[in-house]
């Protein structure tokens, strides 16, 4: 299984082939200063399971994605274009009409910051349907989707 690090790296790698110095650059940026130490365990899984491999520069390793790591990146990206625009494209555009994204920055704010909130359970909830799917559980997912429908009618309450 891919961890975070990971995926960062192999993201990374889709841009340029890099060395363990720049690789420990760029993840410092997202996560804070990462020590050699770190970062070469990640490195040599992504190694050993296929997704990426090295050729010598000197005393220096230049990482390049194999085609296994390329699949992978792509499969990520695949994702994230269905996400946004399945999830956030349609839903954005027919729930929040009011919402003047682009002459309103406050309001943009607000909804990056709302989805930051509950993004942790949505991707949780979005792991159990898949776990249901693929499993062939369609009675799971149909139970899921019937009571996020009850919990959603029940905030609604709130308003």
């Amino acid at each position: 299984m891919i961890r975070e690090n990971a995926t960062k790296i192999l993201i990374l790698l889709s841009f340029e082939n890099l060395t363990l110095y720049k690789i420990s650059k760029y993840l410092a940026k997202f996560n804070g200063p990462q020590s050699n130490g770190t970062i070469s365990p990640i490195l040599r899984n992504l190694v050993s399971e296929g997704y990426i491999k090295f050729n010598r520069l000197g005393p220096r390793k230049v990482y390049t994605l194999t085609e296994k790591g390329r699949q992978y990146v792509s499969t990520l990206q695949s994702l994230n274009d269905v996400v946004r625009e399945k999830i956030f494209s349609d839903s954005i555009a027919e729930k929040f009409l009011y919402l003047d994204l682009f002459s309103n920055l406050e309001d943009g704010n607000i909804l990056r910051d709302a989805l930051e909130s509950i993004s942790g359970e949505l991707l949780a909830i979005l792991w159990l349907a898949f776990t249901f799917k693929k499993g062939g559980n369609e009675d799971k997912l149909s139970e899921l989707t019937r009571r996020l429908s009850s919990v959603r009618e029940e905030l609604l309450q709130y308003q």
